[in-house]
């Protein structure tokens, strides 16, 4: 009678055992069942399917190194406030700190006397003929010698960085909308507008550009490509997770997407990374990395951090992670900078500390201490450049 009972016993914590277990299933954000309706939660990798292996020696990491021996410092503490925008030219950089906009190159630094502009709200600039600054809702032209050839103002304010296109300077307004003003008559060419009903979290995406195909995100999640001389819509990509019951959305691209050969890479804060063809797209693979900061691709491999300092290197053409790296950074550093290099993965933290990671084994390989707290970084194509409390600092590359 006992040995019945107690079977018994058992066989009922089997059954809720079980039944947990198939109760969990159901809500895992990233199991892998045939299309579904998670309860009322979407998921965008329903029909995700297991990346091949590959040889981990394939991976190709860039020719070019980060000099970290031969720092260039430059002073700026005539220049009040802290640094808000750098646009980088060629040999000059263009900066925005306070309300002061100073430009350096070899020859040092001089400030650049903006006609008409007596105070600056989320300013961003964007340099190529002429300089082109959003100011709160309006954008002015100007030359590099600082004269104002004209001004327009939006309806709403601008979300995101100026960007010459097409003869054309175009910027994304706090409503997702595109609007592009020609850079001859300061007069609007053309709006591109946002249709979706959907709020977003707060996010400060730049425009990603490609010849005639202009890139944006929009208010419901999505990446839109667009035919910037005819102002067709060509295809978009919605990478979000809806939670129904709350009316919470989540919508967020957690960086401006990033384009490398015909390949965009995207990330939602909530669902993952993507890897989608720029001409139609289609998606290539997708990872289920949540929480996505920092991204740099160059080659076959792809870099990754989250705001957890978790750093994932990954082959770029098939998501495949290679290496999840999660105690290299102090738990009091955040990462500022993460760039790849013939070293290995350049990992830049806030406290002026680079980790630098082999791409190989996943170990870290080296530390260089800047001895500089460092706020911001920024790499164009033969520098980085580091912001500091009143300094600006050069890297290099090589």
């Amino acid at each position: 009678m006992r040995i019945q009972k107690r079977n018994n016993i058992l066989l009922i914590l089997l059954i809720l055992v079980l039944n947990a277990c198939s109760t969990f299933s159901e809500l895992d954000f990233f199991s892998k069942p045939p299309k579904k309706l998670e309860g009322k939660r979407v998921s965008p990798f329903e029909e995700e399917v297991e990346n091949s292996k590959s040889d981990i020696t394939s991976l190709q990491l860039p020719s070019y190194s980060i000099d970290y021996d031969n720092l260039k410092i430059l002073n700026i503490n005539d220049f009040s406030g802290k640094v808000t925008a750098i646009h980088n030219l060629y040999e000059n950089t263009f900066v925005i700190a306070g309300k002061r906009i100073a430009l350096v190159n070899q020859e040092g630094i001089s400030e650049i006397p903006l006609e008409g502009v007596s105070k600056l709200k989320n300013p961003r600039i964007y340099v190529n003929n002429s300089i082109y600054l959003t100011n709160a809702n309006s954008i002015k032209s100007y030359t590099l010698n600082g004269h104002e050839v004209w001004s327009y103002n939006f309806d709403y304010p601008a979300r995101s960085r100026p960007m010459e296109i097409n003869r054309n300077v175009c910027t994304q307004l706090i409503n997702f909308s595109v609007s592009c003003i020609d850079i001859q008559s300061g007069m609007p060419s053309f709006l591109i507008e946002d249709s979706s009903n959907e709020i977003i979290a707060k996010t400060n995406l730049n425009l990603l550009n490609d010849g005639e195909i202009t890139f944006f995100s929009t208010k419901d999640g999505t990446l839109r490509a667009v035919n910037i001389l005819t102002q067709q819509p060509m295809w978009e990509f919605t990478a979000a997770t809806k939670f129904d019951p709350t009316g919470l959305v989540f919508y967020n691209l957690s960086l401006t997407p990033q384009m490398y050969g015909d390949i965009i890479y995207l990330a939602n804060f909530s669902s993952g990374l993507f890897a989608i063809n720029k001409y139609n797209g289609n998606t290539i693979w997708k990872v289920a990395l949540k929480m996505i900061n920092k991204l740099d691709v160059s080659g076959n491999i792809a870099l990754v951090s989250d705001v957890n300092n978790n750093i994932n290197i990954l082959n770029a053409l098939t998501g495949e992670i290679y290496w999840n790296v999660n105690k290299v950074l102090d738990k009091k550093e955040k990462v500022v900078g993460l760039y790849l290099s013939n070293a290995g993965a350049n990992i830049i933290a806030d406290s002026g500390k680079v980790y630098i990671i082999d791409t190989l084994n996943g170990k870290l390989k080296t530390t260089i201490n800047l001895k500089h707290k460092i706020k911001g970084a920024l790499k164009d194509y033969n520098k980085i450049i580091l912001t500091a409390k009143n300094k600006l600092i050069f890297l290099s590359i090589k």
